[in-house]
C-alpha cells in the first residue's frame, strides 16, 4: 500500500493535471467567456498551490499529522459503526474535494503567521436534501 504522501501527492498531481486541461480548454472560448474563466482558473491555481503547502505542512509539523491522521481513525470508526449497523454499506473511501479541501485549508489553520490566515474557505455544494 502506498504511504500517505503517495498518495496525497497523487491527488495534487490529479488536480494539477485537470486544471492544466482547463486552461488549454479556456483558449478556445469567445473572448467574453475567456476572462471569466480565466478569474476562476487563477482561484483554482491559489488552491493547488495551497494544497502543495498543505502537503508540505503535514510532512513538517508533527502536530498537524498527529492531528490529520487522528481525524482520520474519527472517520473510520464512525463509518465502522455505520456499517455493523448496515453491513451492505461500502468501504470508507475520501472523496477528492473533501482531502483537497482539508489540505488546502490544514496550514492556514494551524499555522498563525500563515499568508492565508485571514481567507474565509467555504466548502459548500447543494445536497438535494432541502437543508439549504
Amino acid at each position: 500500500m502506498p504511504d500517505l504522501f503517495t498518495i496525497l501527492n497523487e491527488l495534487h498531481a490529479s488536480y494539477s493535471e485537470w486544471l492544466s486541461i482547463q486552461k488549454s480548454d479556456s483558449l478556445k472560448l469567445d473572448l467574453k467567456y475567456a476572462s471569466i474563466a480565466g478569474i476562476h482558473l487563477d482561484k483554482c491555481q491559489e488552491v493547488l498551490n495551497r494544497m502543495g503547502i498543505g502537503i508540505e505542512f503535514l510532512k513538517t509539523d508533527e502536530n498537524a499529522l498527529l492531528a490529520f491522521r487522528l481525524a482520520n481513525l474519527a472517520m473510520h470508526i464512525q463509518h465502522d459503526w455505520k456499517v455493523k449497523a448496515d453491513p451492505s454499506l461500502a468501504e470508507l473511501s475520501w472523496r477528492p474535494f473533501q482531502i483537497g479541501f482539508i489540505l488546502l485549508t490544514l496550514e492556514s489553520v494551524c499555522n498563525g503567521e500563515s499568508d492565508f490566515r485571514d481567507t474565509l474557505d467555504l466548502l459548500w455544494f447543494p445536497t438535494g436534501g432541502g437543508k439549504t
